[in-house]
């Protein structure tokens, strides 16, 4: 809802009478940002190895959708697993034979830090350290980035 009837950035006389979040000009969000929700994304990548694992030493539980979507209940927050078209193969090129493995993407993402926190810390019990967290420089983004470095500290400090 727009408090204003221009906007602060470009000076677009701004519709009377309708809820305006974005200037329809410059796109400027017009909603104060203490109204915002701050949303905290924390996103990392496990690689479904199947019934092989990395080593002969390490085993992964199956990463199942309804384990994922009980742990969100439990905490409130949203956990989206999806099946990424990545693949990997352990030798590239040269093992064609050799299974390739599929990346699942995880997103958890909620508005309370501590929430966001302890789910991905659930999720990192039961199925281990991610493999992969990719960079985040923005945002809620960078805020579950931050989430999980702290969380991989932790783990790497209780194994030593």
């Amino acid at each position: 809802m727009s408090h204003t009837l221009f906007c602060p950035k470009c000076g677009m006389r701004l519709p009377e009478g309708e809820d305006v979040r974005f200037c329809p000009n410059c796109g400027t969000l017009l909603v104060p940002q203490a109204v915002q929700a701050k949303m905290i994304i924390a996103e990392f990548h496990y690689w479904d190895y199947g019934e092989f694992s990395r080593t002969a030493m390490e085993t992964r539980p199956e990463i199942k959708t309804e384990e994922l979507e009980n742990i969100a209940r439990e905490f409130n927050v949203k956990v989206e697993a999806k099946k990424g078209t990545a693949t990997y193969s352990p030798l590239g090129t040269i093992g064609y034979r050799l299974p390739k493995y599929r990346r699942v993407d995880i997103q958890v993402s909620g508005e309370r830090p501590d929430a966001v926190k302890t789910c991905v810390g659930r999720i990192f019990l039961l199925y281990g350290i991610p493999d992969e967290v990719p960079a985040a420089l923005l945002g809620g983004r960078k805020a579950g980035k931050k989430i999980i470095d702290e969380l991989l500290r932790e783990f790497s400090a209780s194994q030593s």
